[in-house]
């Protein structure tokens, strides 16, 4: 488990010159979902229940 910790750490730092475009991605993806949804934070919430979905997923199939 520790060593998931550290590669999850490896990629962080990893994705630190990215963050330009990552925050790039996000605006325009709130762009995108405003105008789908009018309200920002419900698409939010739904974003959210989204990967949390994908999370829970994932933590099925990598059972150890």
């Amino acid at each position: 488990m520790y060593f998931l910790q550290e590669l999850e750490f490896i990629f962080v730092i990893g994705l630190l010159p990215y963050i330009h475009y990552i925050g790039w991605c996000l605006l325009i993806y709130a762009g995108v979902m405003k105008k789908l949804f009018q309200d920002l934070e419900q698409a939010f919430l739904l974003t959210v229940q989204v990967f949390a979905t994908l999370e829970r997923q994932n933590h099925k199939n990598w059972k150890f």
